[in-house]
């Protein structure tokens, strides 16, 4: 029995079709893979198999046309064998991406027993501070919503912290009283004034431990509020601390990261601040 031809550019057409049918079958195929479909799409990749079918009984006399059919064929042969392994490695639990799913999941719960969030209503947060909020949260396994990045406009108001405004204010301090004594000096030198003498400097005052200062006002807001706190420990939340506080240094070259307390939907939430 003959074989039925199809007109080339009817076949060409046919085939253009199939492989954007393809492609289509790979993104849902991945997308259940993630989680993102709820079912695998077998109804499209019937259609495929049959479309392949039915191409593959026709007489082809173009070479291009027939090397063009053979290509889709291999290509599709080679997608089935991955999604079938990868159906088989889903049903054991052992599929790559459904581990790393059920790892968010975890660090996710983990995260919220820490009380920690990347955004509040008070404090407003600009781009890079925002983003940075972002991957500490995606560090924690948090879901997030950072802003794109942008280039921070040029007349954003300029945010300073507390010590910058002290140490500011020491410097212009220091300045005068130089200036002063170097005044008070001279006027020794010509007779005018006796020179006073110098005062010591005041002893170091010992270094704060941030840490536990935003670990007391964590544990204490959550008992205001009625939240539980048997589950945090100074030490675990020291060492998220510093793990978001070295990758938002690394990632936007600030020199220092702050942490506050906020209140957000009646939860208590910590909040990195970059600096």
């Amino acid at each position: 029995m003959a074989r039925e031809e199809m007109d080339p550019l009817e076949l060409e057409a046919e085939l253009e079709m199939l492989a954007k049918r393809m492609e289509r079958l790979r993104v849902l195929f991945e997308q259940y893979f993630q989680g993102i479909e709820r079912v695998p799409p077998y109804s499209l990749q019937k259609d495929v198999v049959r479309i392949f079918h039915r191409l593959t009984q026709l007489r082809i006399r173009s070479t291009t046309l027939k090397f063009k059919l053979q290509g889709l064929v291999q290509r599709f042969s080679a997608h089935r064998a991955y999604w079938s392994r990868s159906m088989r490695e889903m049903e054991e639990g052992k599929h790559p991406k459904q581990l790393a799913r059920n790892e968010r999941l975890r660090r996710r719960q983990a995260a919220s027993d820490l009380g920690v969030d990347d955004t509040d209503d008070v404090i407003e947060m600009t781009d890079a501070e925002e983003n940075a909020a972002a991957e500490f949260m995606a560090m924690l396994g948090e879901s997030v919503r950072p802003k794109p990045s942008t280039s921070e406009s040029s007349d954003a108001p300029v945010k300073r912290s507390a010590d910058e405004i002290r140490g500011v204010a020491a410097d212009d301090l220091t300045e005068r009283a130089n200036r002063l004594k170097a005044l008070r000096d001279r006027l020794a030198r010509q007779g005018a004034v006796p020179a006073p003498p110098l005062a010591s400097a005041p002893p170091e005052k010992p270094p704060v431990d941030t840490a536990r200062q935003v670990y007391e006002r964590l544990v204490e807001t959550k008992k205001r509020l009625g939240e539980r706190v048997d589950h945090l420990t100074y030490e675990n939340v020291r060492e998220g601390m510093e793990k978001q506080a070295a990758r938002t240094r690394e990632k936007l070259g600030c020199r220092e990261v702050e942490f506050d307390v906020v209140i957000k939907d009646g939860k208590t939430l910590l909040k990195p601040i970059p600096r």
